[in-house]
């Protein structure tokens, strides 16, 4: 690479093409002590790909360390050599301005999604006309649940008793440490050419969840970024997505393939159900897929046609029902998995 270029090199191991936004920091060679910001143009193949530079990892308030998001497509299986490009521009211009009103519309063309500002929940979303979700979707979910570890006996999560709710504006800024007395629960944080980042902040009880939905300004694919404090006693989190197509089913992967879940035999409505890597719901003429990253390992349930993700829970480690004895000494503070 030129003394002015810095390169990035991306695997795809698929036997098919892959498009879709990419992360990547780097540290520029010379710390910039000036008051402007270096800003990464991204070129693929001598042609300017979309990016935008978002908060790095890093919170020195030097410009050093540097995070560009880019919309590419990686052919099959092989490297794609991107180049960055460093300019420096005035600071001031990428300051974003608070969201207004009761509800945030986003529209890529395709991509339509209605947020609403009072809940921080998505009311609706739409592809190409077509409505996939529903109201009130990606809530968190409370759910009834026990100290024991493996959940003996146990074949489904169905008692609900209660969400999280947005946050106040003084709960707010407690949860991030902000300046002010009073900061708002729901905020852009990131903007630009590739996407825009929504971020939330949701609590029940003693726990709260930090939330970043980031929407593409190219394709629809949603990405959603759940940070979680837990600090409740024998109860499950789920993350609740009512999918709007009719008819629809469940599949989702397994170790050797694809396992379909339908309503015959032992899979029920509500029951625990084994996923991997993404869960499909589909009919005869759309599918909706989700994936889930590897931290999201516990499985998912449906309650009809809402997908209930199981995110964690809070059993006491190595404890299981014996008999009638107790499940856990009293009087004592009992350290939790989750």
């Amino acid at each position: 690479a030129a003394q002015d270029e810095i390169p990035i090199l991306v695997f795809n191991p698929h036997p098919y093409p892959v498009q879709g936004s990419l992360d990547c920091e780097f540290v520029l060679p010379v710390q910039n002590w000036s008051d402007q910001l270096s800003i990464a143009e991204v070129y693929q193949n001598d042609s300017l790909v979309p990016s935008q530079m978002e908060k790095e990892e890093s919170n020195l308030n030097l410009d050093w360390r540097k995070n560009v998001v880019f919309f590419a497509t990686l052919p099959a299986m092989s490297v794609s050599r991107f180049i960055c490009h460093i300019h420096f521009r005035d600071a001031q211009a990428f300051k974003i301005g608070p969201l207004a009103g009761n509800n945030f519309q986003f529209d890529n063309g395709r991509l339509q999604v209605n947020l609403n500002l009072n809940k921080g929940r998505i009311e609706n979303l739409f592809f190409d006309g077509i409505q996939y979700v529903g109201h009130n979707a990606f809530a968190y979910k409370v759910i009834q649940d026990s100290a024991d570890s493996w959940g003996s006996g146990v074949r489904s999560f169905a008692k609900v008793l209660d969400e999280f709710q947005l946050a106040s504006p003084g709960e707010c800024a407690l949860i991030t440490g902000c300046k002010e007395a009073f900061c708002a629960p729901v905020r852009i944080v990131e903007d630009g050419q590739v996407r825009t980042v929504v971020e939330m902040i949701h609590t029940y009880g003693n726990s709260f969840i930090v939330t970043n939905i980031k929407l593409p300004k190219l394709g629809s694919m949603i990405e959603v970024e759940t940070r979680v404090l837990w600090q409740e006693k024998d109860k499950l989190l789920k993350l609740s997505v009512p999918v709007a197509l009719p008819d629809i089913s469940f599949a989702a992967q397994s170790m050797f393939g694809q396992e379909d879940y339908d309503n015959k035999g032992y899979r029920l409505s509500d029951d625990e159900l084994l996923s991997q890597r993404y869960i499909l719901a589909n009919n005869e003429h759309h599918a909706m897929s989700v994936l889930l990253s590897e931290l999201a390992s516990y499985g998912f349930s449906h309650h009809d046609a809402e997908l209930r993700i199981t995110l964690l829970r809070s059993p006491a480690f190595s404890a299981s029902k014996i008999n009638d004895r107790e499940l856990l000494p009293d009087r004592r503070f009992v350290h939790r998995v989750d």
